[in-house]
């Protein structure tokens, strides 16, 4: 399989995780007891699929394992422990915490000192971290249709694009796969705009 189909292949592997992952979310924290419950299983997911990319360093396994490692740590933290009340990732007060661990995690990955495969889990979770709290206290200080979700929705949708686009040029696995990434989850941050809009139905 070339680099190319690798990249849509993981865009679309994603996606169908990320359909398949959303039921079960609402399902479990229908219940705190089950959100608990939920949280530690994918907990100790996450964990065994970030071991597995680091075993697996710089493979198409291995950056599958680190992509869900990232997925499912974010299920357990910004979803699950938060509905059940533990934490509140998105709140602006904790953006100093987010971007110490976004500097942290670049100057790693700038100094070779992570591999492809577990930065991938890395820059999953901080990816979905970030674009969910900007939206969620954009909603909360300023409105679902307020002014300045419309360029945002315009950015997000230009990168988007960009990112296919790079895609369509990639040459090398790894580099194909993070841009089939990022071109899905700035996809779905335009999806997520839409639904605030009430132009499509949505959650």
């Amino acid at each position: 399989m070339g680099a190319k189909a690798t990249g849509a292949k993981c865009a679309l592997t994603v996606f169908i995780g990320y359909g398949l992952m959303y039921p079960l979310l609402i399902t479990l924290e229908a219940s705190r007891i089950r959100a608990i419950e939920g949280a530690l299983l994918f907990f100790l997911s996450a964990s065994l699929l970030f071991y597995i990319s680091v075993k697996e360093k710089d493979s198409v396994k291995g950056n599958y394992s680190g992509i869900f490692s990232g997925l499912f740590f974010w299920a357990s933290i910004g979803e699950l422990l938060e509905s059940a009340g533990f934490v509140k990732v998105e709140s602006w007060t904790n953006m100093p915490l987010y971007f110490a661990i976004l500097l942290m995690f670049l100057m790693l990955w700038r100094n070779g000192q992570i591999s492809a495969s577990p930065a991938f889990g890395n820059a999953h979770f901080l990816a979905i971290w970030g674009l969910h709290a900007y939206m969620v206290n954009q909603y909360n200080l300023l409105g679902k249709t307020h002014w300045s979700t419309y360029p945002s929705a315009a950015i997000f949708a230009l990168l988007s694009a960009y990112f296919v686009f790079k895609l369509g040029k990639s040459k090398r696995e790894n580099e194909a796969m993070a841009y089939g990434l990022a071109a899905l989850l700035t996809g779905w941050t335009v999806i997520e705009y839409l639904w605030g809009w009430g132009v499509i139905p949505g959650p």
